[in-house]
């Protein structure tokens, strides 16, 4: 069964690590990283990985590009 999560609960919880890179995350991964999407500026739609350990990564510019590479 698919479970469902409250994106505020998500947000207050990754906030304090992802709003200075104006990405939120959409994806959560293993180790407790995420993929996240850019929400302003240059960054709007674009496709980051963060992770706690390294920061914050660029993947794609385009959510749509970067959904084909997964399939």
């Amino acid at each position: 069964d698919m479970e469902f999560i409250d994106l505020n609960e998500v947000w207050e919880n990754f906030k304090p690590y992802l709003k200075t890179h104006s990405i939120f995350p959409i994806i959560e991964t293993l180790g407790g990283g995420a993929i996240c999407i850019g929400f302003e500026g240059e960054k709007k739609g674009a496709i980051f990985y963060f992770d706690f350990d390294f920061g914050c990564f660029y993947l794609e510019k385009d959510f749509d590009v970067f959904q084909k590479l997964l399939v």
